[in-house]
């Protein structure tokens, strides 16, 4: 999710920079204000911000929910994807594509994108598997989903008011082994990547 919407993001700031006119040169850090924003995200901890985000919604939903982790979760992603971005922007088939002319979206699509893509990809499964834990710990606490929908985490906070020991230990179990498994993609990934 987090990566669709960084991806969409980014397409739209390069399609609406590629309107300027190339006659007047416009000086826009675009750089500096998303370390900037970056930067002012990590200021607050997470857990004030979750807190005050579930307030501001009168009704809990699965969409109020997947937007509250997009909030928290999106500055590590784009903090690996402009780390990767700029370690690949400094190679020699970068700046020889830039003497032949081509146009920065191509730059960034055929020639950036697919070398970063394995980092990403590794990011996204690590934090795939953080909004998972994220949200049945907020089922758990009871501010995350509606009381119609059913969570592991709900079912776990059942559980334990209830005394019901199963209704606690396979729901454990079965965040435990796809929060296993997606770690395991991403290490089998990365282990691609470097080999």
């Amino acid at each position: 999710m987090w990566f669709c919407i960084f991806l969409l993001c980014q397409y739209a700031i390069i399609v609406f920079a590629s309107k300027i006119p190339t006659k007047i040169k416009y000086h826009f850090p675009l750089d500096t204000l998303v370390v900037k924003s970056i930067e002012l995200r990590k200021s607050f901890p997470g857990i004030f911000i979750l807190l005050a985000l579930t307030t501001l919604f009168a009704t809990p939903s699965v969409w109020n929910i997947i937007l509250i982790i997009t909030l928290l979760g999106w500055t590590e992603f784009a903090r690996y994807a402009r780390a990767e971005t700029l370690a690949v922007k400094q190679e020699n088939y970068i700046n020889t594509a830039k003497i032949l002319g081509f146009s920065h979206i191509r730059i960034l699509l055929i020639h950036i994108l697919p070398n970063i893509m394995p980092t990403l990809i590794v990011v996204a499964c690590f934090s795939v598997s953080g909004a998972i834990l994220l949200e049945s710990t907020l089922s758990f606490l009871g501010i995350g989903l509606p009381v119609e929908q059913v969570s592991w985490g709900k079912m776990m906070a059942e559980g334990r008011s209830l005394l019901h020991w199963w209704m606690v230990v396979f729901p454990g179990i079965a965040l435990f082994i796809i929060i296993l498994c997606l770690i395991t993609i991403a290490d089998s990934l990365q282990d691609k990547r470097i080999g």
